[in-house]
């Protein structure tokens, strides 16, 4: 029989595109029919497969023919394809900077070129130019627009590009005051107020020199502004308020300056009042004798005077009871009782969705009327209060004690998670006799979760970001007895990370239900501002908490919102202060708190490497403040 035929084979090749400049790259693509074998020659080679593409990129300029030879058992068949290789154009790039300057001013035009032989300026400028690079240093005289063209030409070819200058008239000063009145709540004969901020601004094109500074009247004033402030730029008039009579008070606020129109005022008014402190219970438990059930740390470490140590038991039920039968019977017939957990985080946790550590989950308070003096007694203990399901970090009763020695926790839940699920904690409680005269519930976001524990602060370190340290830091009740004296305050750190304004008024009335405390903080706005909430819900909002504290007898304190280094939030909370500053005119009953704007403003080191939360030293200064602000605020100091 005749053997049977092959077909002769087939190939194709193409370069797509088939011209490039120099430095870019061609795709080739072949394929062939009865083929076994393909070989590459001309300006590739080797062998190929029997179809296939790929990338060439010549390095020099010129006509590069690529040959494609594929084999089979009929015969070989042959192809190629051309790609032309040609010079690129000039690469170009030209700018001004600054792009807006005031006549007289200058600005720099630099420029770098590639692939160009030579170059040449036009339009605003003139003349050969280099055809590497360069700068150069222009002063337009008038205002107007003005136009830098570099064309250049090399063996590709030509090309051009341009850069722009915006020149503006010389102009004058002016002095812009925000807002440009100010009015104080009620203060104390006597007494200082926490200070109100007025922005100075130089809204005009030129830069305000000459500024003097004046307050008449009972106003004083701190500054960050010097003697010349820069066009468009600001500072800050930090002004308080110290009435030397009771009654309306009033002031002017005078910065006289170089710029036209003569000086820029602003209003001041207050209201003095006859002087009133509160007198801090009297913390009657520190070192009393305390006993546990059983105890991973000891009971004596949950009511001594260091707030770094806790009692912890060894698993539930447990109970912890004070024998406080030494103490004087006229300073404990009613009594405040606090405990705290702050190895949990955040005044919830389950808000922000963290574990519990050893927190109490279900207890009862009890008290005995059983002699004092030696071991806790086993029976006769009387409920005064109860509390199941429980995800607080603190909680604090008003208990009548009246005929009792003893008091105890029984806990028989702990709100904890794996390994952690033992009952920890410390325990003050204060002589009430005389009634709730003060305490202090600090209701925040995350930095006052950070700042406001008892124990030291823990966090970054000032002088090395991103590492962490320890800072001695007594409690705001240790600090506010160390100005006083004899008064250490009942405090909760009721913060909640991530909480702005609007997330607060769900659980605050709620929360104050069981709060017995008379001073309520509201320490928000930064996560508002981190929002970019409008002004107008945010006083909302804040309002909203503030009729809530008024409406359970209880005493609102706002402070300013701190200083930021981020951009998003320094630019939304001087608007948002407005509105707390807003809050202050219209509620008499709200105290103004410390300034925290201020505080950070001039002191930035005290700001984490997130731009936004205090440091270990900046929660140390925080703590300081508050304590600060209420030993002259409220206790006579």
């Amino acid at each position: 029989m005749a053997a049977s035929a092959h077909a002769a084979p087939t190939v194709t090749l193409t370069a797509t595109p088939s011209a490039i400049v120099l430095g870019a790259s061609a795709q080739l693509t072949w394929s062939s029919t009865g083929a076994t074998s393909c070989s590459a020659g001309g300006s590739w080679s080797g062998a190929v497969a029997t179809s296939g593409s790929q990338a060439v990129t010549p390095t020099r300029t010129g006509s590069f023919r690529y040959s494609l030879s594929c084999r089979g058992a009929s015969g070989t068949a042959r192809t190629s394809a051309t790609v032309a290789v040609g010079a690129p154009l000039p690469a170009i790039t030209i700018a001004a900077n600054p792009a807006t300057i005031v006549a007289g001013g200058s600005a720099t035009i630099a420029w770098t070129v590639g692939n160009a032989t030579s170059c040449q300026a036009s339009g605003a400028w003139s003349g050969s130019q280099s055809a590497t690079g360069g700068s150069v240093v222009v002063s337009p005289a008038a205002a107007g627009s003005y136009t830098y063209t570099l064309a250049c030409t090399g063996t590709g070819g030509s090309a051009s590009k341009s850069a722009a200058l915006t020149v503006t008239a010389a102009g004058a000063p002016a002095a812009t005051l925000s807002p440009t009145s100010l009015v104080f709540p009620g203060q104390a004969t006597g007494t200082t107020s926490a200070a109100q901020t007025v922005a100075l601004t130089n809204s005009g094109t030129a830069t305000l020199a000459n500024i003097a500074i004046t307050l008449s009247g009972d106003f004083a004033q701190a500054t960050t502004c010097a003697a010349t402030l820069a066009a468009k730029a600001g500072c800050a008039i930090n002004v308080s308020f110290a009435p030397t009579a009771t009654g309306a008070r009033s002031g002017v606020l005078t910065v006289t300056s170089n710029a036209a129109g003569g000086a820029a005022t602003a209003a001041l008014g207050g209201t003095g009042t006859a002087p009133s402190t509160s007198t801090a219970m009297a913390l009657i438990s520190t070192g009393a004798p305390i006993a546990a059930s059983s105890a991973q740390y000891p009971a004596s470490a949950a009511n001594d005077a260091d707030y770094n140590t806790e009692w912890r038991s060894n698993g539930v039920p447990a109970t912890l009871a004070l024998d406080l039968s030494k103490v004087p019977t006229a300073q404990r017939q009613s009594i405040d009782l606090a405990w705290y957990n702050e190895d949990s985080y955040g005044y919830d946790h389950t808000l922000i969705g963290q574990p519990g550590y050893n927190n109490a989950g279900a207890y009862t308070i009890e008290v005995n009327a059983a002699a004092g003096g030696g071991a806790a007694p086993t029976t006769g203990w009387v409920t005064v209060a109860s509390l199941a399901g429980n995800h607080l970090r603190s909680y604090s009763y008003n208990l009548p004690f009246a005929g009792y020695n003893w008091i105890r926790g029984n806990f028989t839940a702990s709100d904890g998670s794996s390994g952690n699920a033992d009952i920890a904690l410390n325990l003050d409680v204060y002589d009430a006799s005389n009634g709730v005269t003060d305490g202090w519930f600090f209701n925040g976001d995350s930095i006052t979760a950070n700042c406001m524990d008892h124990a030291n602060i823990y966090d970054e370190d000032a002088a090395h970001p991103g590492s962490y340290i320890t800072i001695v830091a007594p409690s705001f009740g240790q600090q506010v007895n160390a100005f006083v004296g004899n008064d250490t305050p009942l405090q909760e750190n009721a913060g909640v990370p991530g909480f702005a304004s609007g997330d607060m008024i769900a659980y605050l009335g709620g929360w104050l239900q069981h709060v017995p405390s008379r001073y309520v903080t509201i320490n928000l706005g930064t996560n508002d501002a981190a929002g970019g909430i409008a002004p107008a819900v945010f006083y909302a909002n804040m309002q909203s908490l503030v009729r809530t504290v008024i409406a359970a007898g209880k005493v609102p304190v706002i402070p300013t919102i701190p200083y930021s280094l981020d951009p998003t939030h320094l630019a939304n909370t001087p608007a948002l202060n407005d509105q707390i500053r807003a809050l202050y005119r219209a509620y008499p009953a709200l105290v103004p708190g410390p300034d925290l704007w201020t505080l950070f403003l001039n002191n930035p080191t005290y700001i984490s490497s997130d731009q936004v939360h205090p440091n270990a030293q900046g929660c140390a200064a925080y703590r300081s403040l508050w304590a600060q602000f209420a030993a002259g605020t409220f206790y006579g100091k």
